[in-house]
């Protein structure tokens, strides 16, 4: 099997829709459902549920007794009896137990199924900006208008092979799902429930999860296995959440999900929020860049792939060689003895094919490969382009020498 984040880098499941346009359809398939709990921010997501409505019916749980009242007024203010429910559910499981427990009665009434809530950001009357600003990405790219919803199910009419859509991970700036592995030490509590529910899914440790939170758009029949277990609330934690726990697993499960029914998870996001994270990330790459620059000498991808593969080769080689020599006095020269130098990994110092007037470079000696006795301690690190690479490697063999490393 293939990891369901590689299949969607491969095949491009990456959609961008606008969010301005006319509604052209209720969908009877389809249906949003939704957990609130605070209190202080639940008015920032009713636009949202009144755009829901509009072509989809909606699922609305909290277990506090304040919100509750507040949603049925709305409801009842802008007259959606007919399409809003509200539901009580146990103070238990967050999001989670909403999902799994207190909608399990009415998801599989539906085709296409939406599922969000809402995160707590406001601590002591001030937001927390990068979990504020992630909040609103997913409801933004989940249920931006009734037209973008329209799309989104269109979306999964005209690919039969998608299996869920997701907001794409959140790039702040402290939040960092966007650019590094999600797992954190949810991975193997993750797999072994992945085995209890008896899914056939790839699951790597080395890829992050397709999805870092409970949010998404589905075919409900990705679902059935997960609802198949009956969840009770029993089965979550009291608060605080210890963690990880099955909540945590759960939420990396969700994404992988789809590849049990031989279908795919991709990410939707509107235009708008598809510009911004294009600038975030064009910043956040050039301030990263500037930093390698400075201490690694690394200004590309490229040089950032080869210093990848270099300290660990270099590592390697050097378990079987006390002395080590850099084969190359020039730019490559330069770069590869400063990642060693930051590694802490010591060389006795260059050697070149023609000797200058020179004995020393960047305050090692250097040497011509006939002023080096050769034995099994002495390891050769070619350090010139690949260009050249090729001459360098028939001087080492004219010379006898095949215990070297090229990267």
């Amino acid at each position: 099997m293939i990891n369901l984040l590689e299949i969607r880098k491969e095949k491009k499941l990456d959609f961008v829709f606008p969010a301005l346009g006319s509604t052209k359809r209720f969908n009877d398939n389809a249906a949003v459902f939704i957990n609130l709990y605070y209190k202080d921010t639940l008015s920032l997501y009713l636009p949202y549920i009144k755009e829901a409505c509009r072509v989809s019916r909606v699922y609305i749980a909290s277990s506090d007794d304040f919100v509750l009242g507040e949603l049925e007024k709305f409801v009842k203010k802008n007259k959606l009896s007919g399409l809003c429910r509200i539901i009580r559910k146990e103070n238990r499981g967050r999001d989670i137990s909403a999902l799994l427990i207190a909608f399990a009665p009415y998801i599989f009434k539906y085709k296409y199924i939406c599922f969000l809530h809402d995160k707590d950001f406001l601590q002591y009357g001030v937001s927390n900006n990068d979990r504020e600003e992630w909040t609103f990405e997913y409801w933004d790219n989940l249920l931006a208008s009734s037209y973008y919803i329209d799309e989104v199910i269109r979306c999964f009419e005209d690919n039969p092979e998608l299996g869920m859509l997701v907001s794409p991970e959140h790039m702040g700036l402290y939040d960092n799902a966007y650019y590094r592995n999600c797992w954190d030490a949810c991975f193997e509590g993750t797999k072994k429930l992945a085995e209890q529910l008896h899914l056939n899914l790839d699951l790597d440790i080395n890829c992050r999860p397709p999805a870092v939170s409970t949010a998404f758009w589905t075919r409900t029949e990705c679902l059935k296995k997960l609802y198949q277990r009956g969840w009770k609330y029993e089965d979550f934690p009291d608060e605080p959440l210890p963690s990880p726990c099955i909540s945590h697993y759960i939420e990396r499960l969700i994404g992988y999900l789809p590849q049990d029914s031989d279908m795919y998870t991709g990410t939707v996001q509107t235009a708008r929020n598809n510009s911004r994270l294009k600038e975030k990330s064009q910043d956040a790459l050039i301030k990263c860049f500037d930093v390698l620059k400075d201490i690694l000498a690394i200004d590309t991808v490229g040089s950032l792939n080869l210093y990848q593969k270099f300290i660990p080769s270099v590592n390697k080689y050097k378990a079987h060689h006390s002395d080590l020599y850099l084969y190359g006095a020039g730019q490559r020269g330069r770069k590869y003895l400063k990642w060693l130098t930051v590694n802490k990994i010591e060389i006795k110092g260059f050697i070149v094919s023609e000797k200058s007037k020179t004995d020393n470079y960047l305050g090692y000696p250097v040497y011509a490969l006939d002023d080096i006795q050769i034995d099994e301690s002495i390891g050769i690190i070619i350090a010139v382009s690949e260009k050249l690479a090729g001459q360098i490697e028939n001087n080492l063999k004219i010379h006898g020498i095949h215990d070297y490393i090229k990267i």
